[in-house]
């Protein structure tokens, strides 16, 4: 009974981590997380460490693929130092304050917007004209944008890797 309740843990870990990444929070790692405690309680016979060193590569390629192009997008636009700090903070903070909208689902427009607002803010304070500043916050916006889905197209292909591993046995 305990094997069947340890399955139904794992399976609904593993289905619900995709959505709640669209909530801001850390799917693609609690992907990782619940492959390895599965690895931890079931052995080597259901899980393998080169599964689970893949699996956190992916994790680890989907967070720097998702930073990279938040940044590229506003460097499209300009070479001002202090691009990156302003674009993750700005991120942090607007996805915070959007969390508390739409049950959740607000982090991810929410940290959209607030990594434009950081390197918006970084251009002007910087000197730049407000819509050469608005052009270079947007760069960071569309980045934000793609690198989430870089990050949810990771995440999908950590679950693929998982079940195909899991079936092979």
């Amino acid at each position: 009974m305990i094997a069947v309740l340890g399955w139904f843990v794992f399976w609904v870990v593993l289905v619900v981590s995709v959505p709640v990444q669209l909530m801001g929070l850390p799917g693609i790692w609690i992907i990782f997380a619940d492959a390895l405690v599965l690895r931890l309680l079931a052995g080597p016979e259901v899980l393998s460490w080169y599964v689970l060193l893949v699996l956190f590569s992916a994790a680890l390629v989907g967070e720097v693929l998702e930073f990279y192009s938040t940044v590229a997008g506003a460097r499209e636009k300009t070479d001002l130092k202090g691009i990156a700090p302003a674009a993750i903070v700005g991120g942090i903070l607007g996805g915070i304050v959007g969390a508390a909208f739409l049950f959740g689902l607000g982090a991810l427009p929410g940290a959209a917007a607030g990594s434009f607002a950081g390197v918006f803010i970084l251009a002007l304070v910087s000197g730049s004209k407000p819509g050469e500043a608005l052009g270079i916050g947007t760069g960071a916006l569309i980045g934000r944008i793609k690198g989430t889905a870089i990050k949810l197209v990771a995440s999908v292909a950590m679950i693929a890797v998982l079940i195909v591993s899991l079936v092979r046995g």
